[in-house]
């Protein structure tokens, strides 16, 4: 899952979700990429028990600008927000699209990732 500022930057990592059949991954063996924050989990699917980890590493980078609005889509995991308001920083916010209005609000879900679907 990428993020992405308001003027067009990706982030400086993506976040990989790999399933592994205990949610866990071994404690050697693995290859580890600056840009990647790879998690494991029994899906592949971030969980809401993933989503605060997700928000600790990618809201406070150096990178992003000095106001950071997290503008979030309403699924379960990201609207529960005694789960992830805790690991939100000072000085950054967030807000939560309305369900339903993700072809206003989310161009990269739209259009964007329409080009990566084909290759994964």
């Amino acid at each position: 899952m990428p993020v992405i500022y308001v003027d067009g930057r990706l982030a400086e990592k993506l976040l990989v979700v790999l399933k592994e059949k205990y949610g866990v991954f071994s404690q050697t063996g693995h290859w580890q990429a600056p840009s990647l924050l790879v998690m494991a989990a029994t899906t592949h699917i971030m969980t809401k028990s993933l989503v605060p980890r997700f928000v600790r590493e990618f809201v406070p980078v150096s990178s992003g600008p000095p106001l950071t609005i997290l503008l979030v889509d309403s699924w379960a995991g990201l609207k529960d927000h005694t789960n992830v308001l805790p690991e939100v920083p000072n000085g950054k916010k967030w807000m939560t699209i309305p369900a339903g209005a993700t072809y206003l609000y989310q161009p990269l879900d739209v259009y964007f990732f329409r080009l990566f679907k084909r290759y994964i």
